[in-house]
């Protein structure tokens, strides 16, 4: 599930049914974040994905350590860039713990601007489903913190 999270730039890869509504509209009536890169730095399509992720955890360092790990940063390239290091480190984290939440730090690709910014929508949503986000602590954060 980690692992997922670090991939929070994926689409969420869905069939159009007749009687069912349009996914583009749920998105916008949910505020669901679509993913920027899909498609292009990762597969899109939800099979070659998990057949993907299972090939670079597979190749991954094994943990190093015993010790509980509560914190690790990885890089957010392209799975062919970086992904066996992502997964790599997703590994020395103690897959028995359980963690309520999982806070995601990335820089901005597309302006600069002082502070930082906190997405405040329901979830990001990938090739394997909807990652929620825990709004309570996003409207917290943008509430009460002046870098927000």
């Amino acid at each position: 599930m980690i692992f997922l999270i670090y991939i929070v730039t994926l689409v969420m890869a869905r069939k159009k049914e007749p009687n069912k509504p349009n996914p583009k509209l749920y998105y916008m009536l949910t505020n669901i974040r679509q993913p920027a890169v899909a498609g292009r730095f990762y597969d899109d399509d939800p099979g070659k994905l998990r057949n993907h992720l299972e090939s670079l955890f597979a190749q991954a360092v094994d943990p190093l350590t015993n010790q509980n790990i509560s914190a690790v940063i990885l890089p957010h390239a392209g799975f062919v860039f970086s992904g066996q290091v992502a997964a790599s480190g997703v590994n020395q984290l103690n897959p028995d713990n359980h963690f309520t939440t999982i806070f995601l730090l990335g820089a901005s690709h597309r302006m600069g601007f002082d502070g930082a910014s906190v997405f405040r929508g329901d979830a990001f949503a990938t090739p394997l489903g909807e990652v929620p986000v825990d709004t309570e602590i996003t409207q917290n954060l943008a509430t009460i913190s002046p870098f927000f």
